[in-house]
């Protein structure tokens, strides 16, 4: 199943949040419009409720991956277990949006 993420300019939320209840494991594509640093995720139990930071298991920091335009990154397998998905970008990008397309896969 293909989704997208619309990341605005500033570093919020403001993606739509999509439902991976049912995949595995799945991938982003970063496009070349990306002047970003970092994606965070966050994931939630229901559509519409509070999206909490996923959280790396070995440090307890929340989970982020450095990103760079023009690239292809797995998606974190610590977000599989939740119904909803989110991702933001940690920086504010200088320029524009950036819409990701992301794979996901049973």
């Amino acid at each position: 199943m293909d989704f997208t993420f619309d990341i605005s300019v500033d570093p919020d939320l403001s993606a739509e949040a999509h439902a991976i209840d049912g995949y595995s494991f799945g991938m982003l594509y970063i496009p070349s419009n990306f002047d970003g640093t970092q994606l965070k995720f966050h994931v939630c139990d229901t559509y519409g409720g509070t999206y909490l930071p996923v959280v790396d298991p070995t440090t307890g920091s929340d989970l982020t991956y450095t990103a760079a335009a023009s690239k292809a990154c797995p998606v974190p397998p610590e977000v599989f277990g939740a119904a909803y998905l989110k991702i933001e970008t940690v920086t504010d990008q200088a320029t524009t949006d950036t819409v990701i397309t992301a794979q996901f896969k049973a």
